[in-house]
């Protein structure tokens, strides 16, 4: 028995040793131009085992950094050319990026619908119009190269680089250096430059493991070669001053923001809160809605719903299965209403007929429904004012604040769309920026229903965000958290973030206002907090406490606990509501997400690494690449 499982452990193993891939031969011909340009062959013998593959990436860098924490210089590439096995073969390139070497270009070779096993002989063919680089001592130029790129995931058996070099340079004027291992090494298991004539050299090196690069520099006197293919030094002065601009911009424009929301009431001093026990005086549902948060919107009409129904003005049914409504009383509008509860109650609930059906409307009715509910906001907002509560309209204070604030983001938004275009690329960072829009509307359309209760529109903020999520995976699949959160997008994210959050506090009350904030808010804090004991006590001097409170209850986002308070007290449900009032909050559903459909405006029906030099993959090209 120990015998046959020894043979089968045996077997398994010969299997899985015969599977594994490997790069048989990898045969690196490049040639340097009197200009300092590249053309580059590589030829690459892939062995897939006994695996069935469509055919091998190659994943190209396509800039270097001349020093630490400078933008990315391009080196150029183009004519590329693939072939396979000494013949055509299908093949694309794309533009992709990698956390440690930033921009590539990604060579698929093979077909998807044809898969490969065996060893297959690849050729690719490229040119590159920068080859030269500062040499590691800072005096002397350098035709510096990562010959074989330490992104390769499969070992390598054997290795050669032949090295042709222009008229201008020979054995004697240069000098060679190679370096090999995993990226940063400084060690080298090559052989010295083997010279096959005055200009002709070539390295090699054998049994190479997964991601073990060989960069090979090339040292001569400066100026030699031409110009035209050097990666200019002069440029790191300016490429670190735009590298190192986004982020101070960004702390300026942050400081800037902070003193424009200041000024624009969005962080005043609003004092202390103490509990109040009943509601506002002399405020209605929604006028204590646009003093609470600055804002007139559709969350606060199923409230002043309940509102006008505890007056008298109307009854709600909301029967399960079946869409609400509200029918009006015969009780005629009073003294007792203000402004914006009468335009509610004639103009909006009641324009029409004496039932209003939270159902479907025609095109035509949800557009005059909503000109009437941008009237009624008008309304509220001029209120406010012209009340002595608020110094400024709010809608006109954000309005500024958001043109000041776009205007102060301008370049540091500028200097970091510049870096990230540098860093990514635009194949990269034009979908990427398109699909963090997208998931900007959909927080915001997921905050806007939660705010508003609007469980429909919170379903559709949802299937949008994951649609915008799938959307942007693809392009992120080679990133590491950590670098989107160190690369310059993330301080956009940040100017944007601030920006939200001071608009939403823009509006600058009077000291009037600040006094009727802060009853509502210690209003809030009682009927939040649903102590039975309290309520109880409060019962016994006003009877109307639990009727009062509930429309408020509903606007706090307590509506269910309140309503069961009803139950717990043997108090009946007011009259005017017909339905489910053992959960209040998901009988108001209907006429939540019903409101806030008909707020909204109609539709018209029309893998390598690349760096510094000295070490390798510490010159251009490298990168790596394996099966697919």
């Amino acid at each position: 028995m120990k015998t046959f499982l020894r043979l089968l452990l045996g077997l398994l193993l010969l299997g899985s040793l015969g599977g594994a891939e490997e790069i048989r031969n990898y045969r690196c011909d490049l040639s340097v131009t009197s200009q300092g340009s590249l053309n580059i062959k590589e030829t690459i013998r892939y062995d897939f085992g006994s695996e069935h593959r469509h055919g091998i990436y190659r994943d190209i860098p396509l800039t270097v950094r001349l020093s630490p924490g400078t933008i990315p210089f391009k080196l150029g590439f183009s004519a590329f050319s693939v072939e396979m096995d000494g013949r055509p073969v299908p093949w694309t390139k794309k533009e992709i990026h990698s956390p440690d070497a930033g921009r590539m270009i990604r060579l698929k070779i093979g077909s998807p619908s044809v898969r490969i096993t065996g060893e297959h002989t690849y050729i690719l063919r490229y040119h590159v119009a920068r080859g030269i680089f500062p040499a590691s001592d800072g005096k002397n130029d350098a035709i510096r190269w990562n010959v074989l790129g330490t992104g390769w995931k499969v070992p390598v058996h054997s290795f050669r680089c032949d090295i042709h070099l222009p008229q201008a340079l020979d054995r004697d004027k240069v000098t060679v250096f190679s370096y090999t291992g995993r990226y940063g090494s400084t060690a080298n298991v090559a052989s010295d430059a083997i010279w096959l004539d005055a200009r002709h050299f070539y390295i090699q090196a054998e049994n190479l493991a997964p991601h073990e690069g060989v960069t090979v520099e090339v040292v001569y006197p400066k100026g030699l070669l031409g110009d035209a293919g050097r990666v200019e030094e002069a440029s790191r002065t300016g490429s670190l001053l735009l590298a190192t601009l986004p982020l101070p911009l960004t702390l300026l424009a942050l400081g800037l923001l902070y003193l424009l929301a200041r000024k624009s009431g969005a962080l005043e001093e609003r004092g202390s809160v103490a509990p109040r026990y009943q509601p506002p005086k002399n405020l209605s549902i929604l006028q204590s809605g646009l003093l609470l948060d600055k804002f007139a919107d559709a969350k606060d009409l199923a409230p002043a719903i309940l509102e006008l129904g505890r007056m008298g003005y109307l009854k709600i049914f909301n029967p399960k299965g079946n869409k609400p409504s509200v029918k009006r009383t015969s009780k005629e509008p009073g003294e007792d209403l203000t402004p914006d509860q009468r335009f509610l109650l004639e103009h909006i609930l009641f324009a029409e007929g004496e039932t209003f059906h939270f159902g479907s409307l025609d095109q035509s009715r949800r557009k005059r429904f909503y000109d009437r509910m941008q009237k009624l906001n008008k309304l509220l907002y001029d209120w406010a004012v012209d009340a002595g509560y608020m110094r400024e309209n709010p809608e006109k204070s954000r309005f500024r604040f958001l043109l000041f604030a776009l205007l102060i983001s301008l370049p540091a938004a500028a200097a970091i769309l510049y870096n990230a275009f540098l860093e990514y690329g635009a194949e990269s960072l034009m979908p990427m920026l398109f699909s963090f829009l997208f998931l900007g509307v959909g927080f915001g359309l997921l905050v806007k229903s939660i705010r508003s209760r609007a469980y429909v529109g919170i379903l559709f903020a949802v299937i949008w965000l994951g649609g915008s999520t799938m959307a942007l995976l693809p392009l992120i699949q080679n990133f590491h958290f950590i670098d989107l959160l160190k690369g310059p997008l993330i301080l956009l994210i940040l100017l944007g973030i601030a920006i939200v959050f001071f608009y939403r506090r823009v509006g600058p009350y009077t000291r009037k206002g600040l006094e009727a904030w802060r009853e509502i808010v210690g209003y809030r804090e009682f009927v939040t907090r649903v102590e039975e004991d309290r309520i109880r006590r409060l019962l016994k001097e006003y009877p109307d406490t639990l009727d009062r409170g509930l429309p408020y209850a509903v606007l706090f986002g307590v509506a269910s606990e309140w309503s069961k308070l009803y139950t717990a007290m043997h108090i009946p449900p007011p009259d005017y509501y017909e339905g489910d009032w053992v959960d209040l909050d998901y009988g108001l559903r209907d006429i939540r997400d019903g409101l806030s459909q008909l707020s909204e405006p109609v539709a018209s029906s029309t893998g390598g690494f690349s760096g510094g030099g000295g070490f390798s993959g510490g010159g251009g090209g490298g990168g790596g690449g394996g099966s697919w």
